[in-house]
C-alpha cells in the first residue's frame, strides 16, 4: 500500500480539483448542461479565486502524485459581537473520494486534517449537508445533528 499525503491545495491544484468536481457531480447523475472543457476552466478559476481571497480551504489526499480525495471548507465571516469582534464558521462541501479508493479510511483522515485546520483557524463550528451515503462518515468524525438548522429555500436546487 502506498503512503497517502494530506495537505492544503494551492492554486496549482485548481485544474485537478475541477476534474474531481466534474467526476463527483457526474457520479451523482447530475445532468450535464455544459461541455467538460468549459466547466473545467470555470471551476478551476473559481478554486483559484476563492483560495487567493482566503474564502476557502481545499484539503487534499494524494497518492502516487495524484489527488484521490478532497474536501472544501468555505469560510463564512460572522457579524462582529462585543465578545468577539472577528469570528467565522466553516461550511464543509465538495467532499469526494475516488470510487476505487473508498473504504480505506482516507475520508476519515482527511476530515481529521480539516478539523485540526479549523481549530487552528479558530472557526466557531463546521457545518455540512451530507448525502445519505456520507452521513455516517461525518457522524464518526464528530459531527452531530442535535441542533436543527432552519432553512428557507429561495429556489429549487438545480442539478
Amino acid at each position: 500500500m502506498t503512503r497517502i499525503e494530506y495537505r492544503l491545495a494551492t492554486p496549482a491544484d485548481a485544474a485537478e480539483l475541477a476534474e474531481l468536481r466534474w467526476r463527483f457531480r457526474a457520479e451523482d447523475g447530475e445532468p450535464v448542461r455544459c461541455d467538460r472543457e468549459s466547466f473545467a476552466g470555470a471551476c478551476a478559476a473559481f478554486f483559484r479565486r476563492e483560495m487567493a481571497e482566503e474564502r476557502q480551504a481545499n484539503w487534499l489526499a494524494l497518492e502516487d502524485d495524484g489527488i484521490v480525495a478532497c474536501v472544501t471548507v468555505h469560510r463564512v465571516p460572522l457579524v462582529p459581537r462585543p465578545c468577539r469582534i472577528v469570528d467565522a464558521f466553516g461550511v464543509v462541501t465538495n467532499s469526494y473520494t475516488l470510487p476505487e479508493r473508498r473504504g480505506r479510511g482516507i475520508g476519515t483522515e482527511l476530515l481529521e486534517h480539516v478539523e485540526a485546520w479549523a481549530r487552528n483557524e479558530d472557526l466557531e463550528l463546521l457545518i455540512v449537508w451530507p448525502s445519505e451515503q456520507a452521513a455516517s462518515l461525518y457522524r464518526r468524525a464528530g459531527f452531530s445533528d442535535e441542533h436543527d438548522i432552519l432553512q428557507f429555500q429561495l429556489r429549487p436546487y438545480v442539478s
